[in-house]
C-alpha cells in the first residue's frame, strides 16, 4: 500500500497538470502560420480630376481664332438635323475632347462647330481634323465648307490621324465652316470621354505643316 502511494505521488509530481497541456497546444496553434493568403486591402480610390470649366475655352482678344459650339443629345448617326440644341458656348480653336460641356461624366454628345472662314489670299487650303476615335469608341465626322462636303467618315475606331478637306477660295469672300463631331456607338457603362478628341488646323497649299488659324481667318458663326 505505502508503495502504491509513492508511485502516485512521483507521478503528480513528474506529470504537468491537464490545463499546462492545453496552454502547450494554444501557444502552438498561435505560432503555427496561417497557409491562406492574406486579405488584400480595400484600394483607396482616386479622387478624379475636375472636369474642365466652359468658361475656360471663351476666346479673349480681339481677332482670336473660334467657334461656335452647340452641343445637341447624343445620336449614333451624328444626325442633328432635325434636333434641338440643348446650349451654345464659344471656343476658341484648340484640341478638345469629349468632356467639353459634361456636368456628369455620364453625358454624351454630338457637337456642332460653326465658323466663318474669312481667307486673306486666294488659292487652295486644306483643313486637317487630328481626330482620335479610341478602342471601342468609333466616331463619326462630318466637313462641310462653304456648303461643300469636303469629308465624312462614319463610325471610324482605332484611329489617331490627321484626316483632310480641302477647298479653293478668293480672298475677301466669306465661307460658313460646319463640323459634325460625335460617338457612333452609346458607351454608357464603358464611355471614357477622353478616348474621343479632335483638333483644327489649316495650311495653304505652299506651307508644309498645318498650324493655327491667323487672326481674323475663323470668327463664330452668328446666324
Amino acid at each position: 500500500m505505502l508503495r502504491l502511494l509513492a508511485a502516485v505521488l512521483a507521478l503528480m509530481v513528474v506529470a504537468p497538470p491537464a490545463h499546462a497541456f492545453i496552454f502547450f497546444a494554444l501557444a502552438a496553434a498561435a505560432n503555427k502560420e496561417d497557409p491562406r493568403p492574406p486579405r488584400p486591402r480595400e484600394a483607396t480610390r482616386a479622387t478624379p480630376k475636375p472636369l474642365p470649366k466652359v468658361a475656360q475655352l471663351a476666346p479673349s482678344g480681339r481677332g482670336v481664332p473660334a467657334w461656335r459650339v452647340r452641343l445637341y443629345p447624343w445620336k449614333a448617326d451624328s444626325d442633328v438635323r432635325f434636333s434641338d440644341h440643348l446650349r451654345s458656348l464659344e471656343m476658341r480653336n484648340q484640341p478638345f475632347d469629349a468632356t467639353l460641356g459634361q456636368e456628369t461624366r455620364t453625358q454624351m454628345f454630338v457637337y456642332k462647330l460653326e465658323g466663318v472662314f474669312q481667307p486673306q489670299t486666294s488659292g487652295r487650303y486644306v483643313f486637317g481634323f487630328d481626330t482620335r476615335c479610341g478602342f471601342g469608341h468609333p466616331c463619326n465626322l462630318i466637313v462641310r465648307i462653304g456648303g461643300q462636303e469636303v469629308l465624312r467618315i462614319t463610325k471610324q475606331q482605332n484611329l489617331s490621324q490627321m484626316l483632310t478637306g480641302a477647298v479653293t477660295v478668293t480672298e475677301g469672300n466669306r465661307y460658313p465652316v460646319e463640323i459634325i463631331f460625335g460617338l457612333a456607338h452609346n458607351n454608357f457603362i464603358k464611355w471614357q470621354p477622353q478616348r474621343v478628341a479632335l483638333t483644327v488646323a489649316l495650311r495653304e497649299s505652299d506651307e508644309n505643316n498645318f498650324r493655327d488659324f491667323r487672326a481674323g481667318e475663323l470668327v463664330p458663326a452668328t446666324n
